[in-house]
């Protein structure tokens, strides 16, 4: 029985949980290394997959930063690289696994968002996922793509690949300014890194089409960042605001993920 899977993106948030989580499970996993399988070279790409014959291949990598040095290498690798992939592994019958993002949507729509909802980002980030899920199901509709929102993962070692999540911005605000403001009415979708990553394991038998991970059924971002304050033991000042008004939550009955409130609530 085949059970090897390649992983890309292994040094992001996500991935570090991912990769153990795999193994544990008896998973033998391969981590994709763009210095060595370069994302604009489809030979190389095909010819590695190809060789190591994976029973799946889960795609995490992305460019998720607002400064524009990494902004230069956005399109390829958010648009043009999961593109490639999902058309290799139609082609090798592999299965293909795409992680996009809540950020599909705009802030010109309020959700909760359904599976019914349209995708309407324009520019960013956003847009480079809102097209790449669409170009990933016409090369492969086959393909399994999990719309994820932001994560919440606690960064014990202070590793930079981890700078995205929630938390980490949040000590960064802090450390910045001194405070950290929370709209009460934001509602975003997020979830906790591990449940996140247990989604992802169940995802090897989900059917093709596109899910929504969300474990934020009813707090705001105030809420939010008061719960994780308590919880982990955040020397935070939390300064309450309406600055912000948006909901972002994705809906998707068929994802059986832990809410906020069970995870960290006390």
């Amino acid at each position: 029985m085949n059970s090897r899977i390649i992983i890309t993106g292994t040094r992001g948030t996500l991935g570090q949980q991912l990769v153990p989580f795999m193994q544990e499970k008896g998973f033998d996993v391969l981590a994709w290394n763009r210095s060595m399988i370069p994302v604009d070279d489809y030979h190389q790409m095909e010819n590695f997959i190809q060789l190591n014959n994976p029973k799946a291949l889960i795609h995490l990598a992305a460019i998720t930063s607002l400064d524009e040095n990494d902004r230069i290498n956005s399109w390829q690798v958010n648009y043009e690289w999961p593109s490639e992939l999902a058309w290799i592994c139609r082609i090798h019958q592999i299965k293909f696994i795409f992680t996009s993002s809540a950020m599909v949507f705009s802030q010109q729509q309020n959700g909760p968002f359904s599976l019914e909802s349209i995708p309407d980002e324009q520019s960013g980030y956003g847009l480079e996922k809102r097209l790449a899920e669409e170009r990933v199901l016409s090369q492969n509709p086959d393909s399994v793509i999990l719309r994820l929102g932001w994560q919440i993962a606690e960064d014990k070692a202070g590793s930079p690949e981890s700078k995205n999540s929630m938390i980490a911005s949040l000590d960064k605000q802090m450390k910045n300014t001194g405070e950290i403001k929370a709209s009460t009415k934001w509602f975003p979708s997020c979830s906790y890194v591990q449940d996140t990553v247990g989604i992802m394991g169940q995802s090897l038998t989900f059917s093709e089409g596109i899910y929504q991970l969300n474990s934020n059924t009813d707090w705001s971002f105030f809420q939010i960042v008061t719960a994780l304050k308590n919880y982990f033991n955040k020397d935070w000042n939390i300064v309450q605001t309406k600055d912000y008004e948006h909901d972002q939550r994705m809906i998707d009955d068929r994802i059986k993920i832990k809410t906020l409130n069970e995870r960290f609530s006390r």
